[in-house]
């Protein structure tokens, strides 16, 4: 079979199992095709595309390209739900609650957790 019909398929049963079990979420990218980092209209390009089949997404890196500071409104734009992984490591995970408390840092990071379902420390 090729991966063009396998592809769908499994789209479709992975949907239906997460419909009957939970949530099914997507992994996202912090950067396009190009190698560049996304903004926050990316990502709502992004959540566009997949709100029909779900509302939320995982974002492996919350410090490279300013990840946090691009999806978080974005998600709240677009009533999207990030689980934000941040890279284990104190010097790491520092520097993101330290950017995230900055003043001038976006504020929906801070004052609106709707759209930060969860930060997952992790070195995956």
């Amino acid at each position: 079979m090729r991966v063009s019909t396998l592809l769908p398929l499994a789209l479709a049963a992975g949907t239906a199992a997460a419909s009957k079990n939970g949530t099914l979420g997507f992994a996202l990218g912090n950067k396009n095709e190009g190698g560049k980092c996304k903004v926050q209209s990316d990502y709502e390009t992004d959540f566009d595309t997949l709100k029909e089949v779900t509302s939320l997404v995982r974002i492996y890196s919350a410090s490279d390209c300013d990840t946090a500071k691009h999806i978080i409104p974005a998600a709240k734009a677009k009533n999207f739900k990030v689980v934000l992984g941040v890279w284990y490591g104190t010097r790491h995970i520092t520097s993101a609650l330290r950017q995230a408390a900055r003043p001038d840092y976006d504020k929906s990071f801070t004052d609106d957790f709707n759209a930060l379902k969860e930060a997952v420390p992790g070195n995956e």
